[in-house]
């Protein structure tokens, strides 16, 4: 059962809270995916999924315990791990077969004393079919209640028994397809929200623009002709931010909070979903006492992510962001006469040595000549297991044993297109006239002569010169073998006393490849260009496990046992560590049970956390200084001594983002998170009820966990059951009392 090694039955004298979801659960539910299916329940929270983090990753649908992130949940099928999706460790879900699975069980709670890393919040054990005899053909069509985001899915199972009954082997395959639904196809997400310091939502947008923007400050905007940029007659309700470019480069001011760009109606709320799937289990008795068994799943699966159109600043070679060279623009005549005239007007201010060269700072864009932003993900994954297992004879006791050996490979390639080059951007700003027409100065790459000011002036052929696309590809691999042995000890006069031991080698390796153009820092988007980059390590694992039973059959006291179990781990990048737990288990009657106890669960850091290449990125909140967040008097004192001009407090509103850079990457020196559980509930059982009701209080570990600095951690974020608070919970759940009702366990904390 899971959450335990030790030899029992399938019912509720596991003493860690487990929570079972049969097949018909899962059949039932009308899902194509298995993570839709699980976070029903209320100890899941929705983390990666078909609706969730849809502008970015590699589209990993994971499982999430008690919102304490997917990197503290552990993913088993069959009691092992399974095929990591990627540098994160994480299972994907939807690389599972659910064609096969008999049922899913749920364990809340440290369990890395039990199965080792990144069992903090518990387990996810898929159990599956290895005796199924005949074929079914499944298909399924769905849509939402708006008619869209259909999607379709077949299965094909097929059982065969080998003529003696030594044998079985079972064949799946499946195909599942979904289509898209953008957040402009609905009205809560058509339109970016942002809420403020007084807690209410306002309209959001960017201030990176189609067209161009040319950002300029109070000190200068005095100085810009041809354009006001002093808001004398108060049209706009914020501050003038610079000179927007429109149809034709006519140049207006640009008035931010009336101005700002809609990035989220092309994104997708639902992301596009293809899927290929073959599995194979078996299983043969070569002898009374011992059995091989073998399963081979493989996985292909295609999805994508959409964002709005390139928003960048355009940069010439050698330039510091945002900076571009033009060449003669007051007289450039690939440039309408309106930007032409504007650029005469302030030559003084662009070419101020006046070599025509004009020197554009500040600039920014939106692209949506290019098209949306896309990132294809391919994911080819594979996962090889085979075994012997066996029973084994001490005295009067038996004993069963379990070897294994798995490899696990992902391969995934990434194309995104509808990027800027910086090269490019350089070679088509320099243009000069050839014969009364303008041409590159340096034609190279097929230069075309470009302008990137005005709505409509990029033309179709320009936007393929600057637009280009990139990629990289990635692999993971995972080696594991282990052995185990569990059985009775011996006698005592409450019950056998129940032990198990065994041990596990572990090595997981990867490996990022990008390609040229991404490597060669030529993306205007990237900040730090990738680099080949790989990384691994090794694990070597010993554990045991034992019950025993204490007391029996006395007043108040139908059953007394304690469980106890503990795991050493030797890594090859931490020290070693040491997990344990220990369990109480006392049934006062037929119907009232009490059951707890405490864990130390810890997480190693992943292959990501240690070798992730440095890379920039950027963080955001709200300004306390923009006028919808009503700063206080102190805050607008503040508000002036960090730079904003008093006179313009009333009106203020940010720049073209809110937000601040951040350089993160991988960290070799990383040690492992620990996380301290405490569990304990009372389990009443009854006939009448035909169910059981089941009340407790629970201290998930990653609430007092330590993260790989040492410092004490909580939740990013509070959820149902959140964890690191104390709970309490009441449940009610019919018979059969592993199957929960379609609601779940309901929780008041």
């Amino acid at each position: 059962m899971t959450g335990s090694r030790l030899l029992r039955s399938r019912d509720l004298v596991e003493v860690s809270p487990v929570q079972t979801v049969d097949f018909e659960e899962i059949r039932l539910s009308g899902n194509v995916t298995l993570e839709d299916t699980l976070n029903a329940f209320p100890q899941l929270n929705p983390d990666n999924t078909g609706t969730v983090n849809q502008s970015g990753g590699a589209g990993v649908l994971s499982a999430d315990l008690r919102g304490l992130g997917a990197v503290r949940t552990l993913v088993l099928v069959d009691g092992r791990r399974y095929i990591p999706a990627d540098v994160t460790g994480l299972v994907d879900l939807s690389t599972i077969p659910d064609g096969l699975v008999e049922r899913v069980e749920i364990i809340t709670g440290g369990a890395s004393a039990v199965y080792g890393s990144d069992a903090i919040a518990g387990a996810v054990n898929f159990i599956l079919k290895d005796d199924f005899e005949g074929a079914e053909f499944r298909a399924q069509y769905g849509e939402t209640s708006r008619g869209d985001g259909q999607n379709r899915k077949l299965d094909l199972l097929l059982g065969v028994n080998t003529d003696d009954g030594r044998g079985n082997a079972t064949v799946h395959a499946s195909y599942t397809n979904r289509d898209p639904v953008f957040m402009g196809d609905r009205a809560f997400s058509r339109q970016p929200l942002l809420e403020n310091a007084q807690g209410r939502l306002v309209n959001f947008g960017s201030g990176n623009i189609p067209g161009g923007l040319i950002g300029i400050s109070a000190a200068n905007a005095p100085l810009i002709q041809g354009v006001d940029l002093t808001n004398a007659n108060g049209a706009c309700p914020g501050a003038i931010q610079g000179v927007r470019f429109g149809a034709n480069g006519q140049p207006f001011p640009f008035c931010r909070p009336t101005e700002q760009y809609n990035y989220a109606a092309v994104n997708f709320l639902l992301r596009p979903f293809e899927r290929w799937q073959v599995s194979t289990t078996g299983h043969y008795d070569f002898t009374e006492r011992v059995q091989g068994y073998a399963q081979f799943f493989y996985t292909k699966k295609e999805n994508e992510f959409q964002q709005a159109p390139e928003a960048v600043s355009p940069t010439s070679s050698g330039q510091e962001t945002g900076t571009v060279l033009i060449t003669n623009a007051d007289t450039n005549p690939l440039y309408p006469q309106a930007l032409r005239d504007f650029f005469a007007a302030n030559r003084s201010f662009f070419d101020s040595n006046n070599d025509g060269i004009f020197v554009v700072r500040s600039t920014s864009r939106r692209f949506e000549e290019f098209g949306p932003r896309n990132t294809s993900i391919t994911a080819d994954s594979f996962n090889l297991t085979s075994g012997l297992r066996g029973d084994l004879n001490f005295g009067e006791q038996n004993w069963k044993w379990d070897a294994f050996f798995q490899f696990s490979r992902s391969d995934v390639e990434f194309i995104q297109t509808g990027l800027l080059s910086r090269s490019r951007t350089t070679l088509g700003l320099d243009s000069i006239l050839v014969g009364g027409q303008p041409a590159c100065r340096t034609n190279l790459l097929g230069c075309v002569p470009v302008n990137i000011f005005g709505t409509n002036t990029l033309t179709p052929q320009m936007a393929d010169f600057l637009s280009v696309q990139t990629g990289r590809t990635e692999e993971f691999l995972r080696k594991m073998s282990g052995a185990s042995l569990a059985g009775d000890l011996f006698d005592l006069p409450a019950g056998p006393v129940a032990a198990a031991v065994g041990l596990e080698w572990r090595r997981e390796e990867f490996e990022s490849v990008p390609d040229e153009i991404s490597s060669s820092g030529d993306l205007t988007s990237q900040a730090i260009a990738p680099r080949y980059n790989q990384g691994d390590f090794e694990i070597f694992e010993l554990f045991a496990e034992f019950r025993v039973p204490l007391l029996v059959d006395l007043p108040a006291i139908k059953g007394l046992a304690i469980e106890g179990a503990v795991r050493q781990s030797d890594y090859s990048t931490i020290d070693t560590v040491v997990t344990w737990k220990g369990l109480l288990d006392w049934e006062i009657t037929d119907w009232v049970r009490v059951r707890g106890g405490l864990s130390r669960a810890i997480r190693a850091p992943n292959l990501n956390e240690l070798f992730a290449q440095p890379g920039a990125g950027f963080t955001g909140g709200v300004d306390p200084c923009w006028i919808t967040s009503t700063p206080t008097a102190a805050e607008q004192q503040l508000c002036i001594q960090q730079g904003v001009p008093a006179s313009t407090l009333p009106t203020f509103v940010p720049g073209a983002s809110q937000g601040w850079n951040a350089l993160s990457g991988g960290n070799p020196n990383l040690q492992e998170e620990e996380a301290d559980t405490f569990t304990a509930g009372v389990v009443f059982t009854s006939d009448i009820l035909g169910g059981h009701l089941r009340v407790a209080r629970l201290l998930p570990g990653g609430g007092r966990g330590r993260d790989h600095t040492g410092q004490l951690t909580g939740p990013g974020e509070l959820v149902l059951q959140p964890a690191g608070q104390q709970q309490y919970g009441l449940s009610l759940d019919p018979a059969p009392i592993h199957r929960p009702d379609r609601s779940g366990e309901c929780t008041f904390a």
